[in-house]
C-alpha cells in the first residue's frame, strides 16, 4: 500500500469503533507540538517500515497529542514523546515500539498474533495498564525524619551521577526543590549550597538560552532538545526565586528575570495567559542574538493548558512576595483572571485546556495547581475570595479524584473519558505526591482536617513502596516536608515595605522554614505600629510569636 493511503486517525472513539469493528489492533504515535519535528521523522519511519512489511491494513493507525492526553504517557509510554506503541480495541497494551525498524514491527505483529491467539507474550509487552497506586500499607508517617534522609540520599545520589545531565528535566528540577527545603528545614548551610551549585551549572549550560532566557526541556548526549515548555520554566522560576534570598546565589535573581523576560516576550498570549511551548529548532537556537533578530523565532503553541498555567502564577506570586516586584504580581492576577474566566466551568469542573473555547476535562494536575495558585494569591493578596477557589479545587482534588480502588488518587475522573474509549485508571505516584501536599497545605490554610487525613494516607502509601522514579521520590519527600512541618501557617505582620517584607522572609531563612504558606498582612489598627515586623506561627490552636 502507498504511504498516501495511510490515514492517521486521532486519538478518540472513532479510532476504537474501527478496531472493533474490523478486528485490527491500533497503532498509536504519540506526538507532541514541542517535538513536531521528530514526531513527522517517527511517522514517516513507521510508516516506512509497514509499507516494507505489506503490514499497514493489520493496524487502525493513531495519532494522539501527548499534551492533551497525558493519561496517555503515564498509561502506555512512560517519559517518552514522540513514541509509538500498539494496544488492542479494548485499551490492553501489546507493545511498545522502542526501536522503529522492521525487526521490531515483526515483534510487534508477534505479539498482536499470541494476543488474538488468547496467549500472552512477554515479549511484546501484553499485559493489563490498569494501574491502582499501591494497596494501602501498614506504615504510617511516624518515621517520617527517616524516611526523609533516605529520601534525600536516594535524590543526592541520582543527581551525582555521571548520567545526571541526561536525567529528564522534570526529575531534576524537582529533585533541587525537594534537597532545597530539606536543607533549609534543617539549617544544612552546605546543602543548600550544594543547590545553589547545582543551579548555577544549570544556569551556565547548554540547557539555559542566555540570549532570550528560558531553559530548554531536555539535554542529550549530543546537545540540548531546544523546545521550550511553559510548566518547565515556570518550576525553574520557582527555584531560582526560592534561592534569591540567598547570600550565596547572587546570580538567582537575573536567572529569575531571565526566564520571567522569556515568558512574557515569547510565551505570554492576548488575555494574559501563557501558550504552551515554543517548537524545537536547533538551528535558530545556534544563531546570535543579532542574527536571530533577522530570522523569524520557532513556532508557539498558543493553547492555554490549565496546569501550566497555574503553575506560572504560583511563580509569580513567588516572584512577588520574594523580590517584591509588583509586575510579578500584576502578571499573576492576570493570568489567573483568563483562568477562572475561560477554564473553570459551571459548577467547578476544570477544562484541560482552552483555545478559542475550553476542552477536555480536568485531570488531577489541572485542579491541583488551580488550588495552589489559589493559595498562592492569597498569601500574596490576602484577598479572601481566593481561599473559595482553594476550598472549591481542594473538596474536588479530595472527593471526585479519590482512588476508590486503595490509597491516593486517580489522574483522570472516572467516567471523564468520551464514551467508546476504554476507561483503565491510572494513579501517577509523582501527581499523587502532588495531591498530598497540596491538601496538607489547603488543610492547614483552612482548618478541614479530613483533606490532611487523605493526604495523610496517601503519603503513608507512597511511603511503604517509594519505587525508583526520581521525580516521583522528590516529590514524595517534599510533600513529607509538608506534613512534618512544626508549624503549618505563617503570618508575617509588616508595614507593607519591601525593607520589612525582606526582613521577615530573612528570617525565615535563618530559622530554616519554607515560605511555602507565609500569609503577609499589615497591621490591624489595634495592632499599632509597634514591634515591627513579626513573624507568628500557628500550630492546631497554638500561636507562637516568632522574633525577627
Amino acid at each position: 500500500m502507498p504511504k498516501a493511503d495511510m490515514r492517521w486517525m486521532p486519538w478518540g472513539p472513532d479510532a476504537f469503533e474501527a478496531a472493533r469493528a474490523s478486528g485490527r489492533p491500533l497503532l498509536v504515535l504519540l506526538s507532541a507540538f514541542w517535538a513536531a519535528g521528530e514526531s513527522a521523522s517517527l511517522r514517516a519511519r513507521l510508516e516506512n517500515g509497514l509499507a516494507g512489511l505489506l503490514a499497514p491494513d493489520r493496524f487502525v493507525l493513531v495519532e494522539a497529542d501527548a499534551d492533551r492526553a497525558p493519561d496517555l504517557r503515564l498509561r502506555y509510554s512512560p517519559g517518552q514523546v514522540p513514541s509509538a506503541f500498539a494496544i488492542s480495541a479494548d485499551g490492553t497494551l501489546l507493545a511498545r515500539l522502542t526501536a522503529l525498524d522492521p525487526s521490531c514491527l515483526r515483534t510487534v505483529l508477534a505479539g498482536v498474533a499470541a494476543a488474538s491467539a488468547g496467549l500472552t507474550s512477554e515479549r511484546a509487552g501484553l499485559g493489563t495498564c490498569a494501574v491502582p497506586l499501591v494497596s494501602p500499607g501498614e506504615g504510617n508517617l511516624e518515621r517520617g525524619i527517616e524516611t526523609l534522609e533516605v529520601l534525600r540520599e536516594a535524590v543526592q545520589a541520582a543527581l551525582g551521577r555521571s548520567t545526571a545531565p541526561y536525567l529528564p528535566v522534570q526529575a531534576r528540577s524537582s529533585a533541587l526543590h525537594f534537597l532545597l527545603g530539606r536543607a533549609a528545614q534543617t539549617g544544612d548551610e552546605e546543602g543548600v549550597a550544594w543547590v545553589v551549585d547545582r543551579l548555577h551549572e544549570l544556569a551556565h549550560s547548554p540547557l539555559y538560552d542566555a540570549v532570550e532566557g528560558g531553559f530548554f526541556g531536555k539535554m542529550e548526549p549530543s546537545g540540548p532538545r531546544t523546545f521550550k515548555l511553559l510548566g518547565q520554566n515556570a518550576e525553574w522560576l520557582i527555584l531560582a526565586l526560592r534561592l534569591s534570598r540567598n547570600p550565596g546565589a547572587a546570580f538567582a535573581p537575573s536567572l529569575a528575570r531571565g526566564i520571567l523576560h522569556y515568558l512574557q516576550n515569547r510565551l505570554l498570549m492576548p488575555g494574559g495567559a501563557f501558550g504552551h511551548a515554543q517548537q524545537d529548532d536547533p538551528g535558530y537556537y545556534r544563531l546570535t542574538g543579532e542574527e536571530r533578530r533577522r530570522v523569524p523565532s520557532p513556532e508557539v503553541d498558543p493553547t492555554v493548558y490549565t496546569a501550566p498555567n497555574a503553575l506560572a502564577v504560583r511563580a509569580l506570586c513567588k516572584g512577588w512576595r520574594l523580590l517584591g516586584e509588583p509586575a510579578y504580581l500584576d502578571q499573576a492576577l492576570r493570568t489567573y483572571a483568563f483562568l477562572t474566566s475561560f477554564v473553570i466551568l459551571p459548577g467547578g469542573d476544570v477544562a484541560h485546556a482552552f483555545s478559542g473555547a475550553p476542552s477536555g476535562i480536568g485531570y488531577l494536575g489541572d485542579a491541583l495547581e488551580m488550588g495552589r495558585a489559589g493559595l498562592a494569591l492569597y498569601h500574596s493578596t490576602l484577598d479572601a475570595r481566593y481561599l473559595d477557589d482553594v476550598r472549591l479545587m481542594a473538596a474536588k482534588v479530595a472527593k471526585d479524584f479519590k482512588n476508590p480502588a486503595g490509597e491516593g488518587f486517580l489522574d483522570l475522573l472516572p467516567g471523564a473519558q468520551p464514551e467508546g474509549v476504554p476507561k483503565r485508571p491510572v494513579s501517577d505516584r509523582a501527581l499523587n505526591a502532588q495531591a498530598a501536599a497540596f491538601l496538607l497545605l489547603a488543610s492547614a490554610q483552612l482548618e478541614e482536617e479530613s483533606w490532611a487525613a487523605g493526604a495523610r494516607g496517601a503519603l503513608g502509601a507512597l511511603v511503604d513502596d517509594p519505587g525508583d522514579d526520581l521525580e516521583a521520590l522528590s516529590l514524595a519527600g517534599s510533600a513529607l516536608l509538608v506534613a512534618l512541618s512544626p508549624m503549618a501557617v505563617f503570618e508575617a505582620i509588616t508595614d507593607g515595605s519591601r525593607e520589612q517584607r525582606f526582613q521577615i522572609l530573612e528570617r525565615l531563612r535563618q530559622i530554616g522554614v519554607s515560605d511555602a504558606v507565609v500569609t503577609h498582612r499589615c497591621p490591624a489598627p489595634r495592632e499599632g505600629m509597634q514591634r515591627l515586623p513579626r513573624l507568628v506561627g500557628t500550630c492546631g490552636n497554638q500561636r507562637h510569636e516568632i522574633l525577627v
